[in-house]
């Protein structure tokens, strides 16, 4: 079987960099690249933002349905909250939950250029914002119907939010933003009645309690994957590469990422996918999607019994692919499966999974 070329809906930020200014506009904002719109993917936006130097990303504003959620790739920029600037540094987490009337922008103050991740949901035609130290552009808003005039009145700080303004700084950042290194579990998570560890997460985003996207930091040891291989049919996820290299399985092919990858899977389609770790070193990687629906199914290709044991989740009507050679199993995890198991995926994934008990037989 000939290796297929690499997917369309694995894209790198640099392939996709654009303006973030849109045409006309009186202000440099930097570069967007949008990760989800290269992709095919339009239930949620997933865009790498880089913010020169004296650049702010945008204009303070606050949403009043949009839950968002912003990780600091590189760089130090600042965030400006409610008039107050606020030091961030490569590793931050900012989850804004909607509503709330927060009024927030990002600002690069020094002297580098600055890289941050930013994962929302996608902007609906009953979206509304504002931008309460713009007046012309609180004109616009209203003109297009889209001010929110019933925001909540929020008492801002001294900075203005323009760039080089740094009057309103502080030490101490907001209880909402938080260092994903910080939370970072301890434990690897499993499925259930299994041996095999997967990621360490980091919940950056839990106590912000989003309840329409989901995302996690989290560490892919060598020799380990994300998950098992599956599809699902009602969620859309993606992966972003932050740091280190890994192997994206899809349907049976492998794909090489590093930093500044991105991988987006439309729900529905039935691709079924992983990500493994087979370098020899951690890779951290940002996962995310629609938070869990209660109608979600998804099947897993090389565990048969899993698909039974999930019930009323399992997606039995889903497209049937022609899966190509790989097994989905990280060269470390083989290595461990007895080779008399090795000779179909199924045996192999499902050895996988009992490797403890394997061990004790």
């Amino acid at each position: 079987m000939k290796q297929p070329p690499k997917p369309s809906f694995i894209k790198n930020w640099r392939e996709t960099e654009a303006p973030a200014a849109p045409p006309n506009a009186g202000e440099d904002f930097g570069f967007a690249s949008e990760l989800t719109a290269a992709t095919g993917i339009s239930h949620f936006r997933v865009a790498h933002l880089r913010i020169p130097s004296g650049t702010r990303a945008y204009p303070p504003l606050a949403m009043d349905d949009l839950e968002i959620f912003a990780c600091v790739l590189e760089g130090t920029p600042d965030l400006w909250a409610d008039g107050y600037l606020h030091p961030l540094q490569e590793g931050h987490g900012i989850p804004l939950k909607a509503g709330t009337g927060l009024v927030h922008s990002l600002i690069n103050n020094a002297n580098l250029d600055a890289r941050v991740f930013v994962f929302t949901e996608a902007f609906r035609r009953n979206s509304r914002a504002v931008h309460p130290l713009e007046p012309q552009l609180k004109e616009q808003l209203a003109k297009s119907g889209m001010l929110w005039e019933d925001a909540p009145l929020r008492r801002l700080g001294p900075n203005d939010g323009t760039p080089g303004m740094l009057s309103g700084r502080k030490r101490k950042l907001p209880d909402f933003v938080a260092h994903w290194g910080d939370l970072l579990e301890a434990k690897a998570g499993r499925y259930p009645n299994s041996d095999e560890d997967q990621t360490l997460s980091a919940r950056v985003a839990d106590h912000a309690r989003f309840s329409r996207i989901a995302m996690r930091v989290q560490v892919l040891k060598p020799g380990r994957r994300t998950s098992w291989p599956h599809a699902e049919r009602d969620e859309s996820e993606f992966v972003y590469v932050v740091a280190g290299k890994v192997d994206a399985w899809n349907d049976g092919w492998i794909t090489r990422m590093g930093e500044g990858d991105f991988i987006g899977w439309k729900n529905g389609t039935g691709i079924t996918h992983a990500i493994l770790n087979n370098s020899n070193d951690d890779a951290v990687i940002i996962v995310g999607g629609e938070r869990s629906r209660y109608c979600n199914q998804y099947w897993y290709p090389f565990h048969p019994s899993y698909n039974k044991e999930i019930g009323k989740a399992y997606w039995s009507d889903h497209p049937v692919p022609r899966l190509g050679p790989h097994d989905g199993l990280p060269d470390r995890l083989r290595e461990k499966v007895p080779a008399r198991l090795r000779r179909s995926a199924v045996s192999a994934n499902e050895a996988a999974r009992n490797l403890g008990k394997l061990r004790e037989s």
